[in-house]
C-alpha cells in the first residue's frame, strides 16, 4: 500500500498548476513514511523510488530557479532517511545517471 502511495504524492508533486507550499508538505510527508529492513524487497523498492522522487524534484526545482531553504533540508532528510534502506544503490546504473544529471544541473 505504501508504494500506491508513493505514487500518488508524486503525481501531485509533478503536476504544473500545484502550490509550491503543497509541494513542500508533499515532500515532507514523503519523508517521514516510516520504512523497515523486515519487509525486504518491497522496501528496497520504495526507498529507491523515494530517492529517484526526490532527484527528480531536485532537478526540477534547480530548472524553476532558485529552491527554498525548507524544501531543500525536506529533501535532504528525505534523502538520510531512505538511502539506509537501499540495497546496492550505487551500484544501479540508473541512479548513478540520475544523479550525475542532478549534480550537473545543479553546478550549472
Amino acid at each position: 500500500m505504501k508504494i500506491v502511495v508513493v505514487k500518488e504524492v508524486e503525481r501531485l508533486l509533478f503536476r504544473n498548476n500545484v502550490n509550491p507550499k503543497a509541494q513542500y508538505y508533499g515532500i515532507c510527508f514523503l519523508s517521514q513514511i516510516m520504512l523497515s529492513n523486515h519487509e525486504g524487497d518491497e522496501e528496497n523498492a520504495i526507498a529507491k523510488k523515494l530517492i529517484r522522487i526526490y532527484f527528480s524534484f531536485f532537478k526540477s526545482s534547480i530548472k524553476k530557479g532558485e529552491i527554498d531553504s525548507k524544501l531543500m533540508a525536506g529533501l535532504l532528510t528525505g534523502v538520510n532517511r531512505a538511502i539506509p534502506y537501499t540495497k546496492d544503490l550505487l551500484q544501479d546504473t540508473e541512479f548513478q545517471s540520475t544523479l550525475a544529471l542532478s549534480t550537473k544541473s545543479f553546478n550549472e
